[in-house]
C-alpha cells in the first residue's frame, strides 16, 4: 500500500516559492514520461486499476531507465492518498515497443504484466499481434524536485498535461497525518497557498481538466452557498459555507486581486484570493483590502 500526503499548488509563483524555500535540501530532480495502459473493454479501469510506464529523462525516446507499475483502488481522502501499488523495473527498450504496440503486453514475461493477464482476464494474440486487447491511453510529463527536508522526503511537481499544467507536493509517509501537519505548517509559514488534491494526476488526465474552483473548495469540506444584493451597501457575492469548522464560517470570492491578505484567513485558488469570515449573511462594502 502507498501512502501519500498530496497538496495541490494553485500556480507557478507558488511552486518556485516553495521551490525557493526548499532550496538548501534539493537532492535530484527527475523528468518523467507517463505512459498508460488498459484493456481494449475498460478490464483495469473498470476495477479501479491502471497499468503504467513511466520514463526516466528528459527525452522518452532515449530515456535509460523505466519503471512499470500496477495501481489499484485509489481513496484520496483530506489530502491523503491510499493505492495499492505493485512496481518493477522493465527494459526501457523493451517499454518503448510496448508503447508502440500494448498488445505486446500479453506476451512480454514481466512479473507485472503477467499479473495483468492473469488477474485481469486479457489474452492477447500470440506474439503481440494486433488482437485489440490491450490499448495505450496516452499520458503526460512530470518534472519532479526531490527534497529531504525534516526527516520526509517531499516531491515538488510540475506536471504537463495537453491542457494545463498542475503544481502538487508530495510526500510518501507511514505517518500521513503527522507529515501532511508538518507541510501544512511550513507553506503556511512560508507564506505560499494550497489545498489538499482532490484527485490523482491520472484522474486528472482522464478527465481531460484540471479541477475546477468547486472542486478545491470541496476537497476542504465547503458547501456552496450563493447570496446575492442589489442594494448599496452590501456586496454581491459567491460563497461557500465551511462544514468542517466549529462554526459556520463563509468564504466569499473577491472581485480583484488582493496582494497581501492575512496569511491566517486566507485560502488562494485559481488564482483570486478567498476570506474566511465569521458567515453573517452579507458582507458589507468595501472589500478588504
Amino acid at each position: 500500500m502507498e501512502v501519500e500526503v498530496k497538496l495541490r499548488l494553485p500556480d507557478a509563483k507558488a511552486h518556485q516559492s516553495l521551490s525557493t524555500v526548499l532550496s538548501p535540501f534539493h537532492k535530484q530532480t527527475h523528468f518523467q514520461h507517463n505512459v498508460f495502459f488498459d484493456g481494449a473493454a475498460g478490464e483495469l479501469s473498470s476495477r479501479r486499476a491502471v497499468l503504467r510506464l513511466r520514463f526516466y529523462g528528459e527525452d522518452s525516446a532515449t530515456a535509460k531507465r523505466c519503471v512499470v507499475s500496477l495501481k489499484a483502488k485509489a481513496v484520496l481522502v483530506d489530502g491523503v492518498s491510499r493505492v495499492e501499488e505493485d512496481e518493477e523495473e522493465i527494459d526501457p527498450d523493451w517499454a518503448r515497443e510496448i508503447w508502440a504496440n500494448p498488445n505486446l503486453i500479453g506476451s512480454v514475461e514481466l512479473r507485472i504484466l503477467k499479473r495483468v493477464r492473469d488477474e485481469f482476464g486479457i489474452k492477447a494474440e500470440e506474439n503481440g499481434s494486433d488482437g485489440g486487447k490491450y490499448v495505450c491511453l496516452g499520458g503526460f510529463k512530470n518534472v519532479r524536485g526531490v527534497y529531504e527536508w525534516n526527516s520526509l522526503t517531499l516531491e515538488l511537481d510540475e506536471t504537463l498535461f495537453d491542457f494545463g499544467t498542475l503544481y502538487e507536493v508530495e510526500c510518501e509517509s507511514a505517518e500521513p497525518d503527522k507529515a501532511k501537519l508538518l507541510i501544512e505548517g511550513l507553506l503556511k509559514q512560508s507564506g505560499i497557498p494550497y489545498t489538499y488534491s482532490a484527485k490523482s494526476k491520472f484522474a486528472i488526465f482522464i478527465s481531460g481538466k484540471l479541477p475546477d474552483l468547486g472542486s478545491l473548495l470541496d476537497s476542504f469540506g465547503f458547501s456552496v452557498v450563493l447570496s446575492t444584493t442589489t442594494t448599496t451597501t452590501t456586496t454581491t457575492f459567491l460563497g461557500y459555507r465551511w462544514l468542517k469548522a466549529s462554526h459556520p464560517h463563509l468564504i466569499f470570492l473577491s472581485n480583484h486581486t488582493i496582494n497581501h491578505p492575512p496569511a491566517s484567513a486566507s485560502l488562494y485558488c485559481s488564482s483570486l484570493y478567498h476570506y474566511v469570515l465569521p458567515f453573517t449573511g452579507c458582507i458589507t462594502s468595501p472589500l478588504p483590502v
